[in-house]
């Protein structure tokens, strides 16, 4: 019998019922090629390494922002100045342990702790509290964005801008510049800014407001622009590629991940992204948080969870016409990112860990030295519900490289016959040495199945990893 492709290139479709679906790929990236004459329709390559830029010995990151050209970050209870040159300079502590929302408009930063204090920082007072009477009266500040040089902050009922920046650098107050969402009485999470745009986001609506320039308050809601689907995790949603993107759902719906604009929302997880969210609890859902960078053409959106993180890659969704996921994980676990940020050329991470920044390198493949573990799971495989004997799996990869020269990289198969609840190994195979181009690795002899089969490869090699075909030969079973 003629050998049997077996797609590689799916991503992230592990069902309830792994019976159905098991698919999955860990620290790989599908790709899916533009070009009608490419070798195969999907390939499989390894995720970015991270290296280390600059070390604030402080505590997990917080958040961070770019300022007159430099960037500020928080880790721990302190904040930062973090020089092109990684030149580490402490400005003074941000009290208490969640994640910090920020803001800048030329002049100041403003920092928010949701459930604590709030501050300015700018060149020439430093870092300072925000006790301003006006302030403090609006009562529980939750986020902070910038918009046309104003500072627009948010409680649980309302939003009130600052001062211009131009203005005592934004950091003055009036008692009657506040507005507040008009289509629903929902909790409002954040404000966001998107297409010039000031979006007022609450837990079951989105509300759009435009610039008037009233001389009482300068805001004004767009008539008919609201999205009838709210956001669950304050820092949830992201800019992406013209709009915007976020954990969200309904009044009477339980989370999904939308793509949002003025008008409207369109799901952009699959039912088993959905799944994976919705067995959280309400708690732990409000604690996700989310990020995007680009790089080597491929541009992604991640969603932090307590167990894992899934990333939308949103290169690979639009070549294969559906949404495309996969997950990154640090010991199996969440991936150790905290925030993405590009600033000097380079793109930035926060740790979750240490007090950390890191830079995502597509030529390393570590995590500050540390292995990374990449698991591919395939679809299922049958040959008409009929018994059969796979007696070899063939493997087609790109040359393996490595900057260490690592004598022989090797990868290991495993397989399961029970919808991918237990995995039997079939040994381990050498990605060849360097120099080794168009290799192909072959496992035989690896039994008979009575009706399914699915693949799972895992390696923790330090190189180059790009599969671009895998096939299989089986054979009716006697």
């Amino acid at each position: 019998m003629p050998d049997v492709d077996v797609p590689i290139g799916g991503g992230f479709h592990e069902s309830k019922s792994l019976s159905l679906v098991a698919e999955k790929a860990v620290n790989f990236f599908p790709v899916i090629p533009q070009s009608p004459g490419a070798s195969g329709q999907t390939a499989i390559f390894n995720t970015q390494g991270i290296v280390e830029f600059a070390d604030t010995s402080g505590g997990a990151g917080r958040g961070w922002i770019i300022h007159k050209d430099e960037l500020y970050s928080i880790h721990g209870t302190t904040l930062y100045k973090i020089s092109s040159s990684a030149v580490v300079t402490n400005l003074g502590t941000v009290a208490g342990t969640s994640r910090c929302s920020l803001a800048e408009n030329g002049e100041s930063i403003a920092i928010v702790v949701p459930d604590g204090n709030s501050y300015f920082y700018d060149t020439t007072a430093g870092l300072v509290q925000i006790t301003d009477v006006v302030f403090v009266g609006f009562g529980q500040v939750t986020s902070v964005i910038e918009k046309d040089f104003y500072f627009i902050f948010t409680t649980d009922t309302l939003f009130f801008n600052s001062s211009l920046a131009s203005v005592n650098k934004g950091q003055d107050f009036n008692a009657l510049d506040f507005g507040s969402a008009e289509v629903s009485t929902d909790k409002i999470l954040r404000a966001f800014t998107v297409r010039d745009e000031l979006v007022i986001i609450g837990t079951s609506t989105i509300e759009i407001f435009q610039n008037v320039g009233g001389a009482d308050f300068p805001f004004q809601r767009i008539e008919g622009a609201h999205v009838s689907k709210g956001m669950c995790a304050r820092f949830g949603i992201v800019e992406y590629d013209n709009g915007y993107v976020y954990l969200g759902n309904s009044k009477d719906e339980l989370p999904s991940i939308w793509r949002g604009t003025s008008s409207s929302a369109v799901k952009i997880s699959t039912d088993a992204i959905d799944n994976k969210i919705q067995s959280f609890t309400k708690a732990e859902i409000e604690d996700v948080f989310t990020w995007t960078y680009s790089m080597d053409g491929y541009f992604y959106a991640g969603w932090t969870v307590p167990t894992t993180t899934f990333i939308y890659d949103g290169t690979a969704s639009a070549n294969s016409g559906r949404p495309i996921w996969h997950e990154r994980q640090t010991s199996s676990s969440r991936w150790r990112v905290n925030d993405v940020i590009n600033v000097y050329g380079k793109v930035l991470v926060q740790d979750n860990t240490t007090g950390k920044i890191g830079q995502i390198s597509s030529t390393t493949y570590t995590e500050y030295g540390s292995s990374i573990t990449r698991d591919l799971i395939s679809q299922y495989i049958e040959h008409s519900g009929k018994p059969v004997f796979n007696y070899k799996l063939e493997l087609h990869i790109e040359q393996a490289t490595t900057t260490d020269n690592l004598a022989s990289p090797t990868v290991e198969l495993l397989i399961s016959d029970d919808g991918g609840r237990s995995f039997v190994s079939m040994g381990t195979q050498s990605l060849g040495k360097v120099g080794e181009t168009a290799r192909r690795v072959v496992w035989r002899r690896l039994g008979h199945f009575r009706q399914t089969r699915i693949y799972k490869l895992t390696t923790a090699a330090p190189v180059k990893l790009s599969f671009y075909k895998m096939t299989i030969g089986v054979e009716p079973a006697a």
